[in-house]
């Protein structure tokens, strides 16, 4: 393993290979992500667009509180309205889903089959940890099943086109 470089100011620089490694974990995220998304919005619990637009409604007001607009938001993100709203909609029925699937019975079973794990603790003392590796459970067995019959296409970036400066406004010369 190579040992990181030292930047002035006592920064450690990342090796070629480890930046290489985070870029394709990070769009491993971004994938299975969207496979969820997609997932819960076609198969999960229903969401109703009053719920969708209610949390439209409280990020446009964030972005307002910020002096920012719902449509510079999404242009920064190069996201259009409606992928926007399928977003939202596709996170909460993710959310829904979990709080279906993590009842008291699953999560009890789960603690007496990852007992080991939790040593002497009593259920209620690591119910936390165990909300949070039932919800990584729910998410992996989604993954595992759905991924293997999407379609993923990955658009390699396209260079930005140069910046010009605003053009001054043509003036007519009279003689």
């Amino acid at each position: 393993m190579q040992a990181r470089r030292q930047q002035p100011g006592g920064q450690a620089q990342s090796t070629p290979q480890e930046l290489q490694r985070l870029r394709r974990q990070v769009l491993e995220n971004l994938i299975e992500a969207r496979l969820i998304e997609q997932h819960m919005r076609d198969q999960g619990p229903d969401v109703a667009t009053a719920e969708v637009d209610r949390v439209i409604e409280a990020v446009r007001k964030n972005l307002q509180a910020e002096g920012k607009t719902l449509d510079q938001y999404l242009a920064s993100r190069e996201q259009t309205a409606e992928e926007f709203q399928k977003r939202i909609e596709g996170a909460l029925a993710w959310e829904k889903f979990q709080r279906q699937e993590m009842s008291p019975q699953n999560l009890k079973k789960l603690y007496e089959d990852e007992r080991q794990r939790f040593g002497e603790a009593s259920f209620e003392q690591v119910q936390p940890q165990l909300l949070q590796l039932y919800s990584s459970k729910l998410w992996n067995d989604i993954v595992a099943h759905v991924k293997p019959k999407a379609k993923i296409e990955v658009a390699e970036p396209q260079p930005a086109a140069p910046r010009t400066s605003p053009q001054e406004p043509a003036t007519s010369r009279r003689p």
